[in-house]
């Protein structure tokens, strides 16, 4: 993935590697790991660096609010997918799981896999960033 990133840079000489990699990478894996499409990988890394960041007063939020509806739309979407095409990913993983005998229901689905999502863009920054800071 990071190759692939560098590759779309490579022409032009020029990357800078927090917005063209650090930002990117953590998306596309964090949404690979849990089985929701990476075609919007750009919304979904936007949506959480400025989570990460916004003050409490700043008016984006609004915005963003409607962005972070899109995405649990867009892992909805995906759980509902994955119940007729299982793959290997956390979405499928859960929907194959039991809890004292029951399945878990769309939107517990959905909100863990939120959540994974969320925790690996943000980890996984923090390390992208460090190795590229170093």
């Amino acid at each position: 993935m990071v190759d692939a990133c560098i590759d779309r840079h490579i022409e032009s000489g020029r990357i800078d590697f927090a917005q063209d990699i650090s930002n990117i990478v953590p998306a596309l894996l964090s949404l690979e790991l849990t089985g929701v499409s990476t075609d919007r990988y750009e919304l979904v890394a936007h949506n959480h660096h400025l989570t990460s960041h916004l003050p409490a007063d700043d008016p984006r939020w609004a915005g963003l609010a409607l962005d972070l509806a899109t995405e649990r739309q867009m892992v909805l979407d995906a759980v509902e997918a994955r119940k007729t095409d299982r793959r290997k990913d956390v979405i499928s993983v859960l929907l194959n799981a039991r809890d004292k005998g029951a399945p878990f229901e769309d939107q517990h689905i959905a909100a863990l896999a939120g959540l994974i999502i969320g925790a690996g863009i943000d980890t996984t920054a923090s390390v992208l960033g460090a190795t590229f800071a170093i």
